[in-house]
């Protein structure tokens, strides 16, 4: 995005902007208001993350698990042990289950979720064109744009690949991602000529 961004601001012309499962960093996507239609959007959605937890591999739904009960425990731990003026803030371990990663891909998906919590988007004059699966954050405005209706000044286009967030890159929904990046980029070329 920020790469597009820049370039079409030297002049470039970027003729398809593709996200994959991804939603703009400290938007108000990532903000969730208590509302009824939240609450009944919250509850599809976990339900929806749920459903893809319990076909997920027995490994990958116990380390999950750990995980959540390590967060947990520390969160806790904070709580009762700690003053307020002491508590530091959540950890990149403690805000991002790495679990489903290999222990080697863990320290790059930090370093990934440290900037991207630095970073500030803004506005892109075109458009956007998204691959994401249906699963939304846990806690996050539902906006079937994913917040980049905010940014994004040209529109958003959202592709839904069926699957969980963490699946879209695995068999057999990489193959659906394909095509439908496929027929992107071919409708991206016809409009360029």
């Amino acid at each position: 995005y920020e790469m597009a961004r820049q370039l079409q601001a030297q002049g470039h012309k970027v003729a398809l902007l593709a996200l994959i499962n991804s939603n703009p960093p400290n938007s108000s996507y990532t903000r969730f208001r208590w509302t009824p239609v939240s609450i009944w959007r919250f509850s599809k959605n976990f339900f929806i993350r749920s459903a893809y937890h319990l076909i997920s591999t027995p490994e990958k739904r116990r380390a999950f698990i750990c995980w959540k009960i390590q967060f947990l425990t520390r969160r806790l731990q904070r709580l009762l042990f700690r003053s307020d003026s002491e508590i530091p803030g959540e950890t990149i371990d403690e805000m991002l289950d790495l679990s489903q990663y290999p222990e080697d891909e863990r320290k790059l998906w930090q370093a990934h979720f440290r900037a991207l919590m630095n970073y500030q988007p803004q506005t892109y004059p075109g458009s956007v064109t998204l691959f994401h699966s249906p699963v939304h954050l846990l806690f996050c405005s539902f906006d079937p744009k994913y917040g980049w209706n905010e940014l994004a000044l040209g529109g958003v286009e959202v592709n839904l690949i069926p699957g969980a967030h963490e699946t879209i890159m695995e068999e057999s929904q990489v193959h659906q991602l394909a095509e439908a990046v496929h027929a992107s980029l071919a409708k991206a070329q016809v409009v360029g000529l």
